[in-house]
């Protein structure tokens, strides 16, 4: 099964979109400026799940573009979107190693926020990130250290491999030290790497409760 249908019948299983977490991503508002500052106008949110971080990209003022997996996601995040009377936006459903609907060179940054965690092929990703992006385009990532609250229980699953489980069909991924992330961001400048936290309260379709999520966060340019 393909990763946006597995997300779909675990995690977007509700249609009523008030049922989200509809806050924006701590890691995305922490590095907003590093857009404003590219002068980014364009911004694909890869991985846009409910749209949290669209809308807060679309009230800072930019264009943005939804890419995810999961269809279901993407009615939660339409019907979120029209309920803020917003229309200046484009979802699309396709997998991030192939985002075939979306031209080489044609936006100025991407974002993908608890997004690379959950996939187990990110040199693939970021490769078709870097298609996408035009030069001097912005990326902004980030990955879940094993610091984080959930590595404790959900490393008692299933192991796939060094630091990768499966968390009831879900793959999760850890980084022990930001030196196993860099050689990924071939193509790519990378501006910074810091490591970041905040407190998630609980979901629904998995970890009903309170945790907390520490990541690495890359902020890279195309070179």
């Amino acid at each position: 099964m393909k990763d946006g249908l597995v997300w779909d019948k675990k995690h977007y299983n509700i249609d009523d979109f008030k049922q989200y977490d509809l806050t924006p991503a701590p890691f995305l508002v922490s590095n907003l400026h590093y857009l404003i500052e590219n002068n980014s106008k364009l911004v694909l949110d890869a991985g846009c799940g409910q749209g949290r971080n669209l809308l807060y990209l679309l009230e800072n003022g930019f264009d943005v573009i939804g890419v995810d997996g999961a269809p279901n996601a993407l009615k939660v995040a339409d019907d979120f979107l029209k309920s803020k009377k917003l229309e200046n936006y484009t979802l699309i459903n396709q997998e991030l190693q192939d985002i075939s609907k979306l031209k080489n060179k044609s936006v100025d940054a991407i974002v993908s926020i608890t997004v690379l965690t959950h996939i187990f092929d990110p040199e693939k990703v970021i490769g078709e990130f870097a298609r996408i992006l035009k030069k001097g385009g912005l990326l902004i990532v980030d990955f879940a250290t094993t610091r984080d609250s959930t590595y404790e229980y959900v490393s008692k699953g299933v192991t796939v491999g060094p630091n990768m489980f499966l968390e009831e069909g879900t793959k999760v991924r850890y980084i022990e030290d930001k030196k196993e992330i860099i050689p990924l961001f071939k193509g790519f400048e990378i501006s910074s790497i810091s490591e970041e936290s905040f407190i998630k309260p609980g979901h629904p379709g998995s970890r009903p409760f309170e945790h907390e999520h520490s990541s690495y966060v890359v902020v890279a340019k195309k070179k």
